[in-house]
């Protein structure tokens, strides 16, 4: 016959349901605390942006040709026909990847280089680099 105690025959009831109240306050405290700190960073990345200290971000659609899937960029693949949130310079990395993927496509089936963007109706201020009718969507 084993005599040996263990702590929970030493302790009350009572005693159990106060540590086991105690412990779920201990985990609130903790879950609310990784909470504040996840809405801080997003306030701070925020408010970085907003006052110029940040990139900004925007949303693209990756449009490539029938014979690409994808982009990859640091063994991140940006999937064709997705939308991703993405940094100002991302965004334009990947709009003239997607652009040279089209030219390069328009050279394969013997058209000019731009007939994708003509027929597209692409355009870029090259004063103010503005695009207009492009597939991306600004945030």
């Amino acid at each position: 016959m084993d005599t040996h105690m263990n702590d929970d025959d030493l302790l009350t009831p009572a005693e159990l349901s106060a540590i086991e109240a105690e412990v779920q306050k201990e985990i609130d405290k903790e879950e609310k605390a990784k909470a504040k700190e996840k809405v801080k960073k997003e306030l701070t990345a925020r408010a970085r942006r907003e006052r110029g200290l940040a990139e900004p971000l925007e949303e693209i659609i990756i449009d490539l040709p029938d014979s690409a899937d994808k982009i990859l960029v640091n063994n991140f693949a940006y999937m064709q026909g997705l939308t991703y949130t993405v940094k100002g310079s991302v965004g334009a990395m990947l709009r003239e990847t997607m652009q040279r993927a089209w030219s390069h496509q328009a050279e394969l089936e013997g058209r000019s280089k731009d007939f994708f963007r003509r027929e597209r109706g692409t355009r870029m201020s090259m004063r103010t680099g503005a695009v207009s009718g492009a597939p991306f969507l600004k945030a």
